[in-house]
């Protein structure tokens, strides 16, 4: 289910995020554990039951580690489900840096253009309450 959705993505995203289809087993598995986040699932359910299973959560990797950037930089994106969707538009909900030595996961506030740590971004959604965590 998520490889079609995966794909539906590159549909709509795109010839550039062609690459997405070859992913290797550990960068598989950094979308993997981007997906798995308790805040994520949560969110994806939502997008899901007020949309009325029209368009779903998806994580695709935007940039791979650089000698500029010693991570990966994963975007959680708001897509329609199915390719002749008329909404093709996809949003961009969360930003993470996925750290491949450690696994770390820190999330991009483009907001206020920080990088915050899973414990104090959580911290920050609890406080604003505006996800009813």
């Amino acid at each position: 289910m998520r490889y079609f959705i995966l794909n539906i993505a590159l549909l709509l995203l795109g010839t550039s995020c062609f690459a997405q289809e070859m992913l290797s087993k550990s960068e598989d598995k950094i979308l993997d554990m981007i997906l798995k986040l308790p805040e994520v699932r949560k969110d994806a359910l939502y997008t899901d039951s007020i949309s009325l299973g029209k368009r779903a959560l998806i994580a695709i990797i935007k940039k791979k580690p650089s000698k500029q950037n010693n991570y990966y930089w994963i975007a959680v994106m708001d897509i329609g489900k199915e390719a002749s969707d008329t909404n093709d538009m996809a949003f961009t909900h969360l930003h993470f840096y996925v750290y491949p030595k450690t696994l770390e996961i820190k999330l991009y506030d483009p907001v206020d253009d920080k990088i915050l740590t899973l414990k104090e971004w959580r911290k920050l959604r609890k406080k604003t309450n505006t996800h009813n965590d």
